[in-house]
């Protein structure tokens, strides 16, 4: 095993694990935390609730997304090392992509301060939802790149 190996190794689980924190979090403010403090706490409450938990974890999700962002370009580099043929792979890897940025940017609008974004987050609930839709499509579409580029290890190229 080479040092590319090991990269490639470490870089694969720093992914991973960004991609459990960010998607698990997001999960548990959904169907766990929001469901409970309802009826539990006044609305002022639950503003001061919110006031307090946003600063924490929208450090921790910038932090996955900018790690996801980093690891996701080493992948892909090593992915294409690989002779992994441009078509299906390209076709599906973008839309992966375009659903990753509309993902961050609803990760981002949920976790920031802006005013811009006030109403996304009074609606957090169903921004969270969407969010975690589009997470189970990408990883999803993950699964069918990983096979693609199995392939790719496994079958010679024609040349």
């Amino acid at each position: 095993m080479d040092v590319v190996d090991v990269i490639s190794i470490l870089s694969r689980w720093v992914h991973l694990l960004s991609v459990v924190v960010a998607v698990g979090g997001a999960f548990f403010v959904r169907f766990a935390l929001f469901p409970a403090i309802k009826g539990a706490l006044s609305p002022e409450d639950h503003d001061k609730l919110r006031a307090g938990i946003r600063p924490v974890w929208s450090k921790i999700v910038h932090v996955c997304l900018g790690l996801l962002v980093v690891t996701g370009g080493i992948n892909l580099y090593v992915t294409m090392a690989h002779g992994v043929k441009p078509m299906p792979y390209h076709a599906i890897f973008g839309v992966k992509l375009i659903l990753v940025l509309v993902l961050f940017f609803i990760a981002v609008a949920l976790t920031g301060t802006s005013p811009g974004f006030a109403s996304l987050r009074a609606n957090a609930p169903k921004w969270l939802g969407v969010h975690l839709f589009l997470a189970t499509c990408i990883v999803l579409l993950s699964g069918v790149l990983k096979s693609i580029h199995q392939a790719a290890l496994t079958i010679p190229l024609a040349g």
